[in-house]
This record gives structure tokens, C-alpha cells and sequence, in this order.
């Protein structure tokens, strides 16, 4: 999960990079590579962060309407949500290989 976050957040500029993506993979896996159940449930573990990234966001938007200051456009988080929901098992596989 720490591992879909951090890629969540490092790996996207105006949408979430493949490349950026696959080379913060296989950097972590230089050092660690991925068991084979985490590898399987990558997707589902992103999809996990994406949607907590895209909650927390929704209310920090909310809450921020109620008090001011700056508001953080949830709308790019579910971005990323959207993205890893197209990624295909080819996806998944290249991107962690």
C-alpha cells in the first residue's frame, strides 16, 4: 500500500506517468522485489490508494469551501483512479517487470 501511495504521488505530473511509474517500479524492485501475491494485487492495493487520495481530497475541498484557503481539485486524484482502472493484467505485468 505505502508503495502505490508514494507512487500515486511521485510518479504524476498532468496525468499519472507509465514511464515514471515503471521506473520508480523497478527501482523499488533493484532493492526488493515484489512477492508474488503483492504483484498480483498491485492494481487492487493502487485502486486502494487512489480511491483514499481521492476521498481525502473530496472533503479537504469541502471543508476548505467552509473556511477558505487553498482548495486542492479532488478531480486530479480521481484521475488517478481512473487511470489504474485502465490499466490491463499486461499493464500491471509490464509495469512491474
Amino acid at each position: 500500500y505505502d508503495l502505490a501511495t508514494t507512487m500515486l504521488a511521485w510518479c504524476v505530473g498532468d496525468a499519472l506517468d507509465a514511464s515514471l511509474v515503471g521506473a520508480f517500479l523497478g527501482g523499488y524492485q533493484s532493492a526488493r522485489r515484489l512477492e508474488p501475491v503483492e504483484r498480483a494485487h498491485f492494481r487492487t492495493i493502487a485502486r486502494s490508494a487512489a480511491v483514499r487520495f481521492t476521498a481525502t481530497r473530496i472533503t479537504d475541498f469541502e471543508l476548505r469551501g467552509l473556511g477558505g484557503g487553498k482548495k486542492k481539485d479532488y478531480r486530479r486524484f480521481r484521475m488517478r483512479l481512473d487511470t489504474i482502472e485502465a490499466w490491463s493484467d499486461t499493464d500491471v505485468q509490464r509495469l512491474l517487470a
